[in-house]
């Protein structure tokens, strides 16, 4: 397993595209997300607009950072903002079909481990569903409603 920052190339595309606008989140503890039929956020990105968006870091934050398993499969992704000393997880996002069996917590684990590379001492985020609030306190996040922060040494 590893991360990696998205590029612009076909198969990096089509995973976010997949991933950001076509997976929806879990409403339920111990749940899969559904996979949506239709995008309900925004218009999907066409490639100049990925390109522009994600690859060049503008309008989606600092990094869109890859999760590839063994076999060069993206299996998920996160945007994310560095504010150094702080990382901020704007979307943190796994394949449908790899929700639940701890690819969440490996993907976590690397960026973590990644931030404390480069001297980032907190990492913070937004959780707004049931789902989601119980895998970051797992992870070792504090909360105060729905705002979640976690020192790392």
């Amino acid at each position: 397993m590893k991360i990696r920052v998205a590029t612009k190339n076909r198969k990096d595309f089509l995973a976010f595209d997949e991933l950001y606008f076509r997976t929806d989140y879990s409403y339920e503890i111990s749940s899969i997300s559904p996979k949506l039929e239709h995008p309900i956020l925004d218009t999907p990105y066409n490639y100049s607009e990925y390109c522009e968006a994600v690859v060049q870091n503008h309008y989606l934050g600092d990094y869109c950072v890859l999760f590839e398993d063994d076999r060069q499969n993206i299996i998920g992704f996160s945007i994310i903002d560095n504010y150094k000393p702080t990382l901020e997880i704007s979307e943190f996002v796994i394949k449908r079909k790899y929700q639940l069996q701890g690819y969440g917590k490996e993907f976590y684990r690397l960026i973590e481990q990644n931030a404390k590379e480069h001297e980032i001492n907190q990492i913070v985020l937004y959780s707004f569903f049931a789902g989601s609030v119980q895998f970051w306190i797992k992870m070792g996040f504090s909360h105060k409603d729905r705002y979640f922060y976690k020192e790392i040494q």
